[in-house]
């Protein structure tokens, strides 16, 4: 027996003799009266047929005096019996409790990884082999894979108006906030430059005594529609500049807006800046995948002297980068520690609706002559890339979160060699490689 539990018993056997131990002291002098009637006779021993009770009767005094109070033997057993009651219930319940809490939770189906679990093949069988609502890259992988596009009834994958009939959804994120700021507010600042998303807030810290240099460097006002830094972007030189800027805007406007501090020592080659995009998939049971291939962007320099001219940006494929190799596993470390966080997960797709949901971010990030990625923005992948050079990429990211995500319903759906091979389900922990995809979460 567990020395707490042992203890908890004791205690209660102890205050129940305590409370009793006056009771039965002023009580002794009650007498107990054991005389019990044989069956078919009265108190004076005399023989009745009008009683046919087949159980004793006991007389008015036997156990209890007549307007009396309960005698001293039967008490104690009383007070025995709560205390050996108490003790089985401090023993057992606190044992049940430990015993489900130890309990593993259920894992998920090997075939239906990297959901938790599939629907009923009937339901896969009355959607069929269809889609909605997708167009460029994500449309020709589907088509790929002998799917047609419907417009109308339930869906195998999905979107928009069509998202409460589709079994695979897309969800819509709500209102937008800027990655770097979330991330500050949960104590991440080493991963992310300084964000403010109010005028108030970066008022508030050019006013304090703490102020430090990373105020006087380069500021970008951004648009909370802004997609990377080609549009919705203004810069500035010191935060100063900004706030003044900030606050000429209309109450109604500025809300529209966040600030953040340009990186102060970033990579440059041939007088470009070198930043980064990655793609990450997150799926509504809270699981985080990180792909292998990344955008490496090289943009011109902000001027402050003409806050208004947009960079020049161009994007070449990130695994036949020369940083690559050092950038690529500091960022996956760095997207894992937010993916494990509890403001995280799950919760950055907002309310979880019917259907199995996902969404794919783009990730934008800057990097510093360390070769340390700075974590700017997250933002939904749009399907069809900005610029051209990145097609490729954009197709190859849509085809693994296609294998991915899709490939365990045909599978139900097709036999087997139409759909290919099975997945993998084995490569299920931490870190492993699912077509291209990484998964950074612990697995839900």
């Amino acid at each position: 027996m567990c020395p707490k539990i042992g203890w908890q018993a004791c205690l209660r056997w102890h205050l129940l003799v305590f409370a009793c131990a006056p009771h039965i002291q002023a009580h002794s002098h009650v007498e107990f009266h054991g005389s019990i009637a044989p069956l078919g006779s009265d108190s004076s021993g005399v023989t009745s047929d009008a009683v046919p009770h087949p159980y004793h009767r006991y007389t008015a005094e036997s156990l209890m005096r007549r307007g009396g109070t309960i005698d001293a033997i039967r008490l104690c057993k009383l007070a025995v019996m709560a205390a050996v009651l108490g003790s089985l219930a401090a023993i057992c319940i606190p044992g049940q409790k430990r015993i489900f809490s130890k309990s593993p939770k259920e894992k998920p189906s090997a075939s239906a990884y990297p959901w938790q679990e599939l629907p009923p093949a009937e339901a896969v069988a009355a959607a069929g082999a269809t889609f909605s609502d997708s167009v460029g890259a994500m449309r020709k992988a589907l088509l790929a894979r002998k799917m047609q596009p419907k417009s109308r009834g339930s869906v195998l994958i999905g979107g928009g108006e069509q998202a409460s009939e589709a079994l695979i959804v897309q969800r819509v994120q709500g209102a937008r906030r800027p990655f770097a700021a979330q991330l500050r507010k949960i104590g991440m600042q080493d991963l992310a430059p300084v964000t403010l998303q109010k005028a108030s807030e970066l008022r508030k810290a050019l006013g304090s005594s703490s102020r430090s240099g990373d105020f006087a460097g380069t500021w970008l006002l951004k648009h909370t529609l802004a997609a990377g830094d080609v549009d919705g972007v203004t810069c500035f030189k010191g935060a100063d500049e900004l706030l003044e800027f900030w606050e000429s805007m209309p109450k109604s406007t500025r809300c529209s807006y966040f600030a953040q501090a340009d990186i102060q020592h970033p990579l440059v080659s041939n007088g470009f800046h070198i930043k980064a995009q990655a793609f990450v998939l997150v799926l509504d049971t809270g699981r985080w995948f990180l792909h292998r291939e990344q955008l490496v962007l090289n943009t011109t320099p902000y001027d402050a002297a003409n806050p208004r001219q947009k960079p020049r940006v161009s994007a070449a494929r990130g695994t036949a980068s020369a940083h690559y190799v050092e950038v690529w596993p500091r960022l996956q470390k760095a997207l894992s520690t937010a993916a494990q966080h509890k403001s995280f997960g799950r919760r950055w797709l907002g309310e979880k609706q019917p259907g199995m949901g996902y969404q794919l971010f783009v990730v934008d990030m800057a990097i510093d002559q360390d070769k340390k990625p700075w974590l700017l923005d997250m933002f939904p992948m749009p399907e069809v890339p900005c610029k051209a050079s990145a097609s490729s990429v954009w197709e190859e990211v849509m085809e693994d979160t296609c294998e991915l995500l899709v490939t365990p319903l045909l599978w139900q759906l097709r036999p087997r060699a139409e759909v290919g091979k099975a997945p993998d389900s084995g490569k299920t922990g931490l870190g492993s490689e699912t077509s291209g995809f990484v998964e950074i979460s612990e697995p839900h």
